[in-house]
Order: C-alpha cells, then structure tokens, then sequence
C-alpha cells in the first residue's frame, strides 16, 4: 500500500475529507495527518474505506484546519 496519499476532495461544512488511500493502505479508525510543504494542517480518522478512497473527517481539535485537494496525507 501507499505510505502516503493525497487529499481528493475536501467538504468543509462536515469536516469531511476524501483522499487517495484505499484498503490496501488504511482501515476505519486509523488516524491521518495532513500536510502542505511540511506543515502540518491537521489530523482526521478514518471513517469509510474503499477500494481506492478513503472518507476521514478532522479531529475536534483540527475542525478549522484549511485543508485543499492534493495536501498530502500521511498515516502516524
């Protein structure tokens, strides 16, 4: 699997992101962290996984977090 994914649709008014990371790569409750040019943005849990995608929505304490397509996404 990827050690790392990418963010590929983002909807903010759920906290709620979609990323390139599939089955073969993560599991629900697994926890992400999210990245532009090594700074951290925020951190999400895995709520769904598919094939190919998968849906996290942002932890409490990163629901502000300006998270944008193609971040990078990465498993702690």
């Amino acid at each position: 699997g990827l050690s790392e994914g990418r963010v590929v649709s983002v909807h903010p008014q759920w906290r709620f992101v979609i990323m390139n990371l599939g089955w073969d790569d993560v599991k629900v409750g697994d926890i992400v962290s999210i990245y532009r040019s090594d700074q951290l943005l925020g951190k999400a849990r895995i709520e769904r996984v598919q094939e190919e995608v998968s849906a996290a929505t942002l932890l409490p304490d990163w629901a502000n977090a300006e998270i944008q397509v193609n971040d990078t996404v990465r498993m702690l």
